[in-house]
């Protein structure tokens, strides 16, 4: 029976994220708004009891959950939402407040909307360094942290690392290029590629989720324009909560080089490989995913 129920949710995953057979509603279009720090975010949720918050990672919305929805709403209040500039989230300036700060007292702020005291986060590369810096300025509202292959590459002083890093910001340049030409999904479909550790990575993706990236490449050059935070291992150390750090096996050094660190800094924390997955893990194996999740959620209560 299990794995007949693994494979309903790769079917569900496979379809358009919006109009799937799944039997819970959709994720997307979110179906509610919180109104924060002077904007609004829409969300979905679904279930009962301790909440989860899925914080999605750069170029993508909360179509990203959709294989999550079903098997952790059976359990807890599963909640997803789109950041600040994502759709199907209206922009009221010009990007420019686009940072991780933004989002990450965006973040906070939600929670807080929540009314329901500190909850699980999930935090899904950029999505995981805007959910590690909430559980660090606020870890009052964090009750665990799961942080999948967070893109905190501050934390990245070894030589490894460093190496890492020039590896994956080598395209920069010509996605920069590609946003000066106003080509925002150029840009979004190179970066897409360094990612994955593949020139041809971008067309190997599910059509949904290349949907979903196309419909958020107006974020690239904001997000681009960003300058993160100097975190470090002394800063990622002080986060309290009982964390989780997954991976994919397939991942590229960049991500299992900054997973290295937050699991040597992070005193209560533990790590999850899955495999035959990239560093889109929720997507490439989604049982996996979700079943490392919830046991760990199971054991933080």
């Amino acid at each position: 029976m299990k794995n007949v129920q693994h494979t309903l949710v790769a079917v569900c995953v496979l379809t358009l994220f919006a109009l799937s057979g799944c039997h819970s509603p959709p994720v997307y279009p979110p179906d509610k708004v919180a109104t924060v720090n002077g904007t609004q975010l829409a969300y979905t949720e679904a279930g009962q009891g301790t909440p989860v918050v899925f914080v999605h990672g750069a170029w993508a919305d909360t179509r990203v959950w959709a294989a999550q929805r079903d098997a952790v709403s059976e359990h807890y209040r599963f909640i997803a939402y789109s950041m600040r500039y994502h759709m199907p989230n209206q922009w009221q300036d010009d990007g420019s407040l686009y940072s991780m700060q933004t989002q990450s007292a965006d973040l906070a702020a939600f929670i807080k909307s929540l009314n329901a005291g500190p909850v699980h986060v999930v935090g899904h590369s950029f999505g995981g360094q805007v959910a590690a810096q909430v559980a660090m300025e606020h870890p009052e509202l964090v009750k665990s942290l799961v942080l999948e292959e967070a893109s905190i590459f501050t934390v990245l002083n070894t030589p490894e690392g460093k190496a890492a890093a020039g590896d994956f910001f080598k395209p920069a340049p010509a996605a920069q290029a590609a946003l000066k030409a106003g080509d925002s999904l150029k840009a979004t479909q190179i970066m897409m590629n360094s990612v994955l550790g593949d020139s041809d990575g971008w067309s190997k993706l599910p059509a949904p989720v290349i949907d979903m990236l196309s419909d958020n490449a107006k974020t690239m050059g904001p997000f681009m324009a960003a300058t993160p935070p100097p975190v470090d291992c002394a800063k990622v150390g002080t986060i309290k909560a009982p964390t989780l750090v997954i991976e994919g096996d397939h991942s590229i050094a960049f991500f299992r080089e900054i997973d290295n660190v937050l699991v040597r800094c992070i005193s209560d924390s533990e790590r999850v490989v899955v495999s035959g997955a990239d560093h889109m893990i929720q997507i490439r194996n989604p049982s996996a995913m979700n079943d490392a999740v919830l046991s760990f959620l199971a054991r933080h209560p």
